[in-house]
Parts: C-alpha cells; sequence; structure tokens
C-alpha cells in the first residue's frame, strides 16, 4: 500500500492489508557481531535479550526463567556446582547475582579448551590498553594487547575475568573479584591491573615479585 499513515480501522474494507502475508521482515546481525557489542562495551540490553532468547530457542518461551534454566544446565554440563553461581538476569546488574572465581576460571578453561568456542570468544572480550572497556588500562605493559578480559562493575563490587599470556607464551585463565570494600574504585583497578601485569610477566621457575599498590 502507498500513501500516508492511518489507522487500520479507517481503511475501506476493499483496501485493507493482507493480514495473513508478513508486514516486515528483518534479520539481525550475526551473534558473533552482537556479542563483540555486547562484551567490548558492556551492552546490557543485549545481554538481557540473550538470556531470554536462549530460553526461547529451547523451550518456545522467551523468559528470564527459561533463559536461566538454559544456562544451568549448561554449567553443570561443564562441571560447574549449581551452589557457585546464583543468577537473578543477563546483565550482571542484580545485586542477587552471585560467582565464585573457581566457577568463572571453571567456565573460562571450558571455552579455551574447546576449539570451536576458543578464538569466537577470544574475539569478543575487550583487550588491555586496546579495545573495549579496558582500552585505558594497563597500557605500556606487559598485558597491553596480551590480556583478553570481561570487566564487570557498580558500587562496591568490581570484577575482571580472561586470559592472559605468560612471559614464556603459557595460558592462563583469571578471574578476580572485588566486593565490599572500602577503597577508591580507582585503587581496586590499579591493584587489579598489577595481578594482571604480574601473571603477564610470570617466567615458571623465575622467583616471584611481590605486587604492591601502584
Amino acid at each position: 500500500m502507498r500513501g500516508p499513515a492511518v489507522d487500520v480501522d479507517d481503511l475501506a474494507e476493499s483496501v485493507s492489508p493482507n493480514r495473513d502475508g508478513a508486514v516486515l521482515s528483518h534479520r539481525s546481525p550475526t551473534l558473533s557481531s552482537l556479542a563483540d557489542t555486547l562484551m567490548k562495551l558492556s551492552q546490557n540490553m543485549y545481554a538481557e535479550t540473550l538470556l531470554r532468547t536462549m530460553g526461547k530457542q529451547r523451550s518456545g518461551v522467551g523468559t528470564a526463567d527459561a533463559g536461566r534454566a538454559v544456562v544451568r544446565d549448561v554449567l553443570a554440563s561443564w562441571g560447574v556446582r549449581p551452589s557457585e553461581v546464583l543468577m537473578a538476569d543477563g546483565s550482571g546488574l542484580s545485586r542477587y547475582n552471585l560467582v565464585t572465581v573457581d566457577a568463572m576460571v571453571t567456565v573460562l578453561a571450558h571455552v579455551y579448551d574447546d576449539v570451536r568456542l576458543r578464538q569466537p570468544y577470544l574475539d569478543t572480550l575487550p583487550i588491555a590498553g586496546r579495545a573495549g572497556t579496558l582500552s585505558a588500562r594497563m597500557k605500556g605493559t606487559a598485558a597491553e594487547g596480551n590480556a583478553h578480559a570481561k570487566t564487570g562493575s557498580f558500587t562496591n563490587a568490581r570484577a575482571v575475568a580472561g586470559f592472559v599470556r605468560t612471559a614464556d607464551g603459557e595460558p592462563l585463565a583469571f578471574s578476580i573479584i572485588a566486593n565490599n570494600y572500602g577503597a577508591p574504585p580507582d585503587t581496586i583497578d590499579r591493584v587489579t591491573d598489577a595481578v594482571i601485569v604480574s601473571l603477564a610477566e610470570f617466567r615458571r621457575g623465575a622467583p616471584s615479585a611481590l605486587i604492591t599498590e601502584p
């Protein structure tokens, strides 16, 4: 049909639209493209939508409950105990979300060991000193361009988890979570960055340097 927009009730029956045909068809960007925006920019709406989409794909119900059931099943198959992950939403913004660092490292190790998942997942992560939420952090260190990790934060909680290669080229998975701290957030970030840089500089058999607050 052509012409200005009108209320369908104002149209004559003879020119009413065909309700049996498609009015609009839209194909979204690929999941890898969406995941890149979700992870590098911490796009919370994308994360919430992804949770519901997973539920819709499995059960036909696009709800948070259906999505959480998918996540629980996958994590259980990867060896993560239910007590290690309490999930309230898809974005991680709820105070009711709880996860252990052991669970995070278990997930990361599983993803890295699966050749189907490793590179697509690595490609989505912020990169220290280069891209995403880590673009301004760890510049000029052994972690720059090396550490690939997802950040997360809200009041009195900051976290980062991902991968870094040591000075010997050994890949490491790490997870650092700080809760209920009394220091300024930028102090927490500096200490966290120092830990990641220390991992990037690590050599097996070499004496370990003490990490001090920058």
